[in-house]
């Protein structure tokens, strides 16, 4: 079974730009057996009401839509309860996560499907279970993640994370690793995409990630970076315009013949050297 989680929280305009896409990217290849769109509990009324009107504009895309348990607190909490609801209750096989500020690109989920198809019954088993997911979205990346020029076909891996813009993660990985382990850093930067990054890099895990974007994360500045502390650690992502985007899964592509390199972030030092490790 393949699921969407979705979290929504204070805003309106980017609900209903962000359901949408989801509508759109499903009925170009059908993928998700189910959407779980989860409300906050403080969620403003009317992401509530954008919410309603694209559920009730699109019956034929699966969507379940459920409000979060009053006791979470942060958007670390809400994913770790979205995560477990799809992987344990929903018995999820894959489970693609976004957040309310997300557009996919209309062939996001053929790039699942191929990751799924070829990924886990190949490298999965081949390469000792390195393979946790394939990340949509690489804007916050360190650059040297990126590669130029870009093939809207082609795919690769690293063992970083971004989750903000789309990341999909298989069961076997999350459910042995990452969610025992969900929020686990103790030193700043903290998170629980600083800490899955963490535990990529401390197991030897990898991403799957595609050349060009398939999604993009609007945010409140149009997906621009604009708080400068951050500038060290992030590229520049290119995302899938409609008229690059793959019209059959099968066309996309990934070198499999070795694994990276993988790499120590900087801000893992101060991690590392608290654990004593």
């Amino acid at each position: 079974m393949n699921v969407i989680t979705v979290s929504l929280y204070r805003r309106p305009f980017h609900t209903k730009l962000c359901l949408e896409s989801i509508c759109r990217a499903q009925r170009w290849h059908p993928w998700a057996d189910q959407i779980l769109v989860c409300l906050a509990p403080n969620a403003l009324q009317d992401v509530a009401k954008e919410a309603m009107t694209v559920v009730g504009l699109n019956p034929d895309t699966p969507f379940f839509l459920q409000v979060e348990p009053a006791d979470i607190r942060n958007p670390h909490q809400a994913s770790k309860w979205m995560l477990d609801k799809a992987f344990h209750e929903f018995g999820s096989d894959f489970t693609l996560y976004i957040e309310d500020d997300v557009i996919l690109s209309p062939d996001a989920f053929m790039a699942l499907e191929f990751v799924y198809a070829n990924t886990v019954r190949n490298l999965y088993k081949r390469m000792n279970s390195s393979v946790v997911g394939i990340c949509l979205y690489h804007e916050t990346i360190p650059e040297h993640y990126l590669v130029n020029p870009p093939d809207p076909r082609r795919l690769h891996l690293h063992n970083g994370v971004n989750t903000c813009g789309g990341t999909a993660w298989l069961r076997e990985p999350y459910l042995k690793i990452l969610g025992p382990n969900w929020n686990c850093k103790q030193v700043e930067p903290l998170g629980f995409d600083y800490s899955a990054h963490y535990l990529m890099y401390k197991h030897g895990l990898y991403m799957v990630y595609p050349d060009l974007s398939r999604s993009m994360n609007i945010g409140f500045t149009g997906g621009a970076l604009s708080q400068e502390q951050w500038e060290k650690y992030c590229g520049k992502s290119i995302w899938t315009q409609t008229d690059q985007a793959l019209r059959d899964w099968r066309d996309f592509q990934i070198d499999v013949s070795e694994y990276p390199k993988l790499v120590r972030e900087i801000w893992m030092e101060d991690e590392l050297k608290h654990r004593g490790e």
